[in-house]
Order: C-alpha cells, then structure tokens, then sequence
C-alpha cells in the first residue's frame, strides 16, 4: 500500500515498495523518505565543503604569501626599479641638506651629534647599495 502526500513526503508502508521521487528509483526500506532530510543532508555537505575551504586556505596562505610577494617583485620590476630611483635620490637630497649643515657648523665651532654623524655613514651604505641593486638590475635582462 502506498499514499502520497503533497508535502513532498512519500511514506511506503511496505519495506519492498520502490519509491519514485523526482525521477529518480530509490529503494524502500519501510518507513518515509523525506525530501526534506536529502536538502539537510546536501546543506550539511556544503558546509563541510566550506569548512575544509576555509582551513585549507588558512594552512596554505603561511606557504602562498611569500610565493605571492616573490612573484609580485619579478611583475613588477622595473616599477620597484623605478621607485627606488626616486627614493635615493630624495635621500641624497636630504644627505646634502645635513652636510651643508654640518660644514656650516662646524666652522663655528660647534660639536657634531654623535647621532648625526652615525646617520650620515648609514645613508652612505645605503645609498651605495641601492645603487648597486639598480645597476644589477639593469644589467638583469628579465627585470
């Protein structure tokens, strides 16, 4: 014996009743098959799939991120080339104001920071590294 509900609810009283829902067989096991708890059954696995995703993502990003930057330095190159340029060449600016400074100090006898002449050497070693980056990067036919 078999009754239909319009609820989308198929209840077989027989245990060897084959049940046809949206075209599909499914085997009657006695009792109802319920539309409704195949849609929780899918939403369940939805949720698993975006809860592995997400992990996934927080596991891979410490391994894709440098990956990522590394990349991004060889796209962008001649940008990053570009605008190490610029940043020297305010540095030397600045560089020249401090010395022009310093000689007018010290003629008036005024003592040089410490600090001041501690910045000045590290500014030259800086300067004189990035230049030798840029020149390797012109000679670098990939950049």
């Amino acid at each position: 014996m078999r009754g239909w509900s319009t609820s989308n609810v198929c209840c077989v009283e027989s245990p060897k009743v084959k049940v046809i829902r949206e075209g599909r067989r499914f085997a009657g096991g006695g009792g109802c098959v319920v539309k409704n708890q195949i849609k929780k059954g899918v939403m369940a696995m939805e949720c698993l799939i975006t809860i592995v995703v997400e992990i996934g993502k927080y596991l891979l990003q410490p391994v894709l991120r440098p990956v990522e930057r590394r990349v991004g330095y060889l796209v962008h190159c001649k940008e990053n080339t570009e605008q190490l340029k610029n940043q020297v060449e305010k540095l030397k600016t600045v560089r020249e104001s401090v010395q022009q400074l310093i000689d007018q100090a010290e003629p008036r006898g005024e003592d040089i920071l410490v600090d001041v002449t501690n910045w000045m050497g590290t500014v030259d070693s800086v300067i004189n590294e990035a230049n030798g980056l840029v020149a390797n990067s012109n000679v670098d036919s990939r950049c």
